[in-house]
């Protein structure tokens, strides 16, 4: 579709030029350097509007829907035949923004019985026989030298007909950023691993989530919660958490466990659809319904390609959060004058009944419902692979209180003068190292502890720190004691843990030095932490005297009795 102003009309015959000005130039002259005479009509600048037939050849430019992280990305050339029967064409392909590159010598045919022909020169892909009202999509990888948001591609396809030649030129651009953004937090404790993904929207886009999933493979074995109500909606500040349990496959054959640790990466893959997208093609699907039922159904495509080209402008973030919510699309939030600019190049006469029509089918329909479920032209598909990391030890640590009345369940509680008695249980694991016997690594393995509490909520005391040898799966034990120092929820303390060990070469040196310790990467798994207990003041009854009478008047603490005396 072309918007163009008409400048001037020019008729050559040979040598011959007869220029028409329609507005008035800049100079006495035309674009050949020809003088205009004093006598040339001058007319008020025409509006020329061009749009191909909706039975015309179509060709547009889209990202791949299905985008695989590890992989090289790709756009897609949808070329739509109407009602031609192609004998054979062309398409160039030009980038338009700088640092792109298009690897048109590797474009593959997605769907459609198009052929692709070899023989095509650079930027070009030549193609055979298509059929009437048949539909070819061409994939074609690229990369980019830059950091860019959006790539402008130009494509021109040159098709035969019945022996006479014909061309289709447009020219789009198409953000690659992803509208999605994954983020995954590991929790490792001994034998499982928690995987927390966090799936949010990288804009103010809504979106909505049709399935995930992560399949098991011989090296893992993989749990995640299904999608119960789908498809979900997710909000610029209300991401989708998934957390997925994990537990490696500890083979008994050595060989088998050497392939299993190069076999470390799972595969996330999530199907979505943008609801901008959503919106537009129900708010297409609806026009394009009522016009072929209409006299202006010839009007059919020009109208949706302006459709799509004001939806963006036309709702605000917080529209899209509005249809997100209520699954429906208020047509009251568009602009009466939305197809104006597009209609002033219409004659007048259709003008005034197009618009008509217009402002009475959106009088018609003043809510157009969105489909529960995604419409499948829509679906979006994102492939995650990521890697389970290489932790060489794992410990696994608890702190085990006595003296508390109540339970994990109805909540602890003690007084606030009562020292807690607590023990402090550590043990390690090599159940996530690459290398399972990490014995023939290191000689020997030192473990340093430190129990940390503010000093306004806890006093510790009893072994809150130490250095002891343990061997793998051995559980220790230390005591401890808390005294708390305020009332209220607080916090158990918390538990840093380090690792060292000497290697064999450290070991052998006379000197200090070279003697040093090396230190383990390790991961703590703190089973209590987050816990808390209440702590209350030590009274169990109180009896309160509210004589007015005497001196000071007022209330007065007659007896009070601890919880131990009642006891």
């Amino acid at each position: 579709m072309a918007d163009s102003i008409k400048e001037r009309m020019e008729i050559r015959s040979a040598n011959i030029v007869f220029t028409h000005a329609v507005t008035a130039p800049t100079n006495d002259a035309s674009s050949d350097g020809l003088p205009i005479s004093d006598g040339v009509l001058q007319l008020n600048s025409t509006r020329v509007l061009v749009w191909p037939d909706k039975e015309a050849l179509e060709a547009r430019l889209a990202l791949c829907k299905f985008i695989h992280l590890g992989k090289p990305r790709s756009i897609e050339v949808l070329i739509s035949s109407g009602r031609n029967k192609v004998s054979h064409g062309k398409v160039g392909i030009r980038a338009c923004s700088a640092g792109l590159r298009l690897h048109t010598a590797e474009t593959n045919i997605v769907s459609g019985n198009c052929v692709i022909l070899r023989n095509a020169q650079a930027g070009s892909i030549d193609f055979g026989t298509m059929d009437a009202q048949s539909m070819t999509t061409l994939r074609i990888p690229y990369g980019i030298d830059s950091d860019l948001s959006e790539i402008k591609i130009r494509v021109d396809v040159s098709y035969t007909v019945e022996e006479v030649g014909y061309q289709f030129n447009c020219t789009e651009e198409l953000p690659i950023r992803l509208p999605l953004s994954v983020n995954v937090q590991d929790n490792f404790q001994a034998r499982v691993l928690f995987s927390n993904f966090k799936v949010d929207t990288a804009n103010s886009i809504p979106m909505r989530i049709g399935d995930y999933t992560m399949h098991s493979t011989k090296a893992f074995q993989v749990t995640l919660p299904a999608l119960s109500n789908a498809p979900l909606t997710i909000f610029a500040r209300q991401p989708l958490s998934l957390v997925a349990q994990i537990r490696q496959m500890r083979p008994k054959t050595s060989d088998t466990r050497m392939s299993l640790s190069t076999e470390k990466t799972l595969i996330l893959r999530i199907q979505y659809a943008c609801l901008d997208q959503e919106i537009g093609t129900t708010l297409e699907n609806a026009l394009l319904e009522a016009l072929n039922e209409s006299e202006f159904g010839d009007l059919s495509r020009l109208l949706v390609i302006m459709l799509g080209k004001a939806l963006p402008s036309a709702l605000s973030p917080q529209d899209l959060e509005t249809i997100g919510l209520l699954g429906e699309i208020q047509m009251s939030s568009f602009e009466q004058d939305l197809w104006q600019p597009i209609l002033n190049g219409l004659h007048p006469h259709r003008r005034d009944k197009i618009a008509q029509w217009l402002a009475k089918w959106q009088a018609e329909n003043p809510v157009i419902v969105l489909p529960q479920a995604i419409d499948s032209q829509n679906v979006l598909g994102l492939t995650v692979p990521f890697e389970i990391p290489e932790i060489p030890l794992v410990v696994t640590g608890r702190l085990e209180t006595f003296g508390c009345s109540g339970g994990p369940e109805e909540g602890r509680f003690a007084a606030i003068d009562q020292s807690l008695l607590a023990e402090l249980s550590l043990s390690y694991s090599r159940h996530w190292s690459k290398n399972t016997d990490v014995a023939s690594e290191y000689n020997s393995l030192s473990i340093t502890y430190e129990v940390q509490a503010s000093s306004e909520q806890w006093l510790v005391g009893g072994q809150r720190k130490g250095r002891f040898t343990a061997e793998e799966g051995e559980v220790n034990r230390f005591p401890i004691i808390m005294l708390p120092q305020k009332t209220g929820h607080l916090l158990y303390p918390s538990v840093e843990v380090r690792i060292t060990t000497k290697s064999e070469s450290n070991r052998g040196s006379k000197s200090t030095e070279d003697a040093s310790e090396d230190i383990i990467p390790c991961e703590l798994d703190y089973l209590d932490q987050g816990e808390s207990v209440l702590i209350v003041p030590d009274l169990s009854s109180s009896t309160v005297s509210l004589e007015s009478s005497g001196p000071g008047g007022g209330a007065w603490l007659v007896e009070s009795r601890s919880r131990s005396e009642r006891r």
